[in-house]
Formats: C-alpha cells, structure tokens, sequence
C-alpha cells in the first residue's frame, strides 16, 4: 500500500516496498523531526509527555552535536538515535509494570477486605493494560 502525501515540500507518494535510510536525507530528517519535537514542546500537555517519558530522545535533539553528526556520520547518528528511542521505550516499559503491579494490588485489597473472590466494581481496571 502506497501512502501519498499530499501537501508540503515533501508531497509525493511513498511506497513500503524499498528499505532507504534515513542518512539519505539525514538533513531533511533532523529538520522534520525537530520540527515535530518543538511543536510539542509548545503544547504544554504534550511537552509535561515529553519530559516526562522521552527525556532521552528529546536530549538526543536538542544536542548540536548530534545534529552535525547527522550529516558528518549519519550511520552512528542513527544507531545512537535508536539507542535513545530504546532507553525511553525500556523505561516506559518499566513505568507500565510498575502501574501494572500497582493496579494488581489495589483489585486484590478489594476481595481481601471483602473476603470475596467474587466479581466486584474494580473488576472492569483489574485486566486491564496498557499495550506500550
């Protein structure tokens, strides 16, 4: 399936069939991304996100040292970019687990303080996940 973009410089049709690396336009991709990261960080309830649960890959864009390494050594600017994608996504991962354990708890002090193992209003939060 071809996706077509339809408005911008970048207007074309995109097709899925080829593999291309983002250091065949590691410039143009600096500046998108960046562009998509600084939109964020002016909507207060997007960048409180960002902070909080991408602080790694923001840091990775903010560093002009990575922005010239873009285009002076693209292949180790996009190892080290999924490295820093990698270390937000592993502690995300952890920060799910965490609340996972935590909602566990919460449903089983429901039927211990109950003393039931009968179905109760938490029920419906106690399978619930989030699918990071």
């Amino acid at each position: 399936m071809d996706i077509t973009l339809t408005s911008g410089a970048n207007s074309g049709t995109l097709s899925p069939a080829a593999d291309i690396s983002i250091c065949t336009n590691a410039t143009g991709y600096w500046n998108l991304a960046t562009t998509n990261i600084n939109a964020c960080q002016a909507n207060a309830t997007c960048n409180a996100v960002l902070v909080a649960r991408e602080p790694n890959t923001v840091a990775f864009f903010g560093s002009p040292t990575n922005k010239a390494l873009a285009t002076s050594n693209c292949p180790t600017f996009a190892a080290n970019l999924v490295a820093a994608i990698q270390a937000d996504s592993a502690a995300e991962c952890a920060r799910q687990q965490i609340f996972r354990t935590l909602i566990k708890q919460i449903c089983q002090a429901a039927h211990t303080a109950t003393g039931s193992i009968g179905k109760n209003e938490l029920d419906v939060i106690c399978n619930a996940e989030c699918h990071h």
